[in-house]
């Protein structure tokens, strides 16, 4: 399949379902770059190299020799105007475009410029899309290739049949990637510790020559079965990810060259195999992030989007979701850093897939995305996410947005409200770094659609109502403010207020007149009632307004 997008691909779109060409003997092999509406004398001067020009009143006045000159120059893919602007365009005019191979498309006039520009996008992610597919076919194939056509899906097991050894596959959590049926692999390594391996020391050398590194291990268990294990560490990128381990009776003259090579070509067809693989999964992880582009445009339920979206991902997309978005803080030292880590966040999130209700993970504008379809233990899952963070991917500098539950039909709503979320979370200078959006409260009235907060406001707020009663707290050892906080979160009750500050109530009472005069409100005003709750919740909030 071919790279680029020419201009057949784009004519098979609806927008050109009665186009025609002005220029007949031309054929439309021609790539297509960039599109450009020309409607701007002098234009042509800007335009590059396999640019689609799209010109409408603009052919009236403005085609003319010099003109297609200049274009020729540039080499454009060609141009696309509608019928009624044929007629502006002369018989020389279109002699000398078709001399210089430029192709020009008339489609009908009922059609906004937007539709050929929206058709043009479409043809170009459907094509990305299917150059993925055919890549991840040429992967599998080759996997099948270095599996030398096996119908065993054990590479282990074919080494077995082919040698007769022993072998096992481990990650270096010792974790069973692969293993023989020979001998009870699984079962040993269930309780083998990686703090076993103590170093990794020369072992011999192959026929090459070349130094082979390993470690021996030995055990009262495997003394008694008169073997040992030989564990020969595999490299990715430059760091151990696994060991090749095989299993064999005591070398007294050392390990055979001949079994060194045999071993090495091994590892070598498990790491191509394994970096295949990795390949045609990451290609699948970042394929699946255009269904969460697709969902965040949906506005109402379309059961079209839903079927793709659940073959696509391979699970099936249910009614409602509630979207956690991380923003993270990782230094980027080279630009496939931010890839790299999610897709280590990927893996890690698939981990608890059952615990988690098989959550969808994507990522969107270098922000990691984690859709729940149930609210249930959304805390725990939560804190799960801030320990795979820290813990897993050891980045300790990052905010989680929590949103609100939604129909899949109004994600980007969820989207939206956990973005605002992370950036109240910012911009309150709170050390809290994890923020769901329905707590954010009262505060959504203040804070801009992307969670920024009018501090303003609510410094004005605190100064006016709550600063005076906590000067006067100070200086006469008086509890004005907690009064207050208190009254207002047992909803104005005089009994529950005075019970619970164990006060008699027409003490309470002294004290609420007291407020009343220091602040210049009335309790029986409501608009003064809701500018003390505001205070007092900004108040309560860490670090929300100045208090100095």
């Amino acid at each position: 399949m071919e790279n680029k997008i020419r201009l057949k691909d784009l004519v098979t779109s609806n927008v050109f379902n009665n186009y025609c060409l002005a220029t007949p003997k031309l054929s439309l092999d021609k790539e297509i770059e960039s599109v450009t509406i020309m409607d701007v004398k002098g234009i042509e001067k800007w335009v590059h190299k396999d640019e689609l020009l799209i010109i409408g009143d603009f052919a009236r006045t403005e085609i003319d020799i010099e003109f297609i000159e200049s274009l020729h120059q540039k080499d454009i893919a060609g141009i696309i105007t509608k019928k009624k602007y044929k007629k502006y365009i002369t018989s020389d005019n279109i002699d000398l475009f078709t001399f210089y191979k430029i192709p020009i498309i008339l489609i009908d006039d009922f059609h906004p410029w937007s539709d050929v520009i929206i058709s043009l996008k479409e043809i170009t992610i459907t094509h990305r899309t299917q150059l993925l597919k055919e890549n991840e076919k040429f992967y599998q194939e080759l996997i099948s290739y270095v599996s030398t056509h096996s119908t065993e899906t054990s590479l282990c097991n074919l080494v077995y049949k082919k040698i007769q050894l022993s072998s096992a596959i481990v990650d270096k959590n010792m974790c069973i990637l692969d293993f023989s049926n020979d001998w009870a692999w699984n079962e040993y390594f269930e309780k083998f510790s990686a703090k076993n391996i103590v170093s990794i020391e020369p072992l011999g050398h192959d026929l090459s020559g070349k130094t082979v590194t390993g470690f021996v291990f030995k055990s009262k268990f495997l003394e008694q079965l008169d073997f040992s294990l030989y564990f020969l560490p595999i490299f990715e990128d430059g760091k151990l990810e696994s060991y090749f381990v095989f299993r064999s009776k005591h070398f007294s003259e050392g390990i055979p060259p001949e079994l060194f090579s045999k071993c090495q070509n091994i590892k070598s067809i498990f790491y191509l195999k394994h970096s295949l693989i990795k390949k045609i999964e990451t290609n699948n992880i970042f394929l699946q992030n255009s269904v969460f582009e697709e969902l965040i445009k949906l506005s109402s339920p379309s059961q079209t989007v839903l079927e793709k979206s659940s073959l696509t991902l391979g699970q099936r997309i249910n009614t409602n979701y509630l979207a956690v978005v991380i923003s993270s803080n990782f230094k980027v030292t080279d630009y496939s850093q931010p890839e790299r880590e999610f897709i280590k966040f990927y893996y890690e999130i698939n981990k608890f897939k059952e615990v988690f209700f098989n959550p969808l993970v994507f990522i969107k504008d270098y922000h990691w995305i984690v859709l729940f379809s149930t609210n249930k233990n959304i805390d725990k899952n939560v804190e799960q996410i801030a320990n795979i963070l820290k813990d897993k991917l050891h980045i300790f500098e990052f905010y989680i947005g929590i949103s609100s539950y939604h129909k899949y039909w109004n994600l980007n709503t969820a989207w939206q409200e956990a973005l605002a979320a992370i950036q109240f979370a910012k911009s309150s200078n709170s050390s809290k770094n994890i923020q769901a959006y329905q707590q954010i409260g009262i505060f959504k009235l203040f804070t801009n659609n992307k969670g920024d907060i009018n501090y303003l406001f609510l410094n004005h707020m605190y100064k006016h109502f709550i600063f005076p009663l906590v000067t006067y707290d100070k200086k006469h050892d008086t509890h004005l403010v907690q009064t207050l906080s208190i009254f207002f979160s047992n909803k104005f009750s005089y009994t529950q207020t005075s019970k619970q500050l164990f006060i008699h109530i027409n003490t309470l009472r002294v004290r609420l007149k007291k407020i009343e005069e220091l602040i210049n409100v009335d309790f029986k005003n409501t608009d003064n009632l809701m500018n003390l709750y505001i205070a007092i919740r900004a108040y309560q909030s860490e670090k929300l307004i100045n208090k100095d």
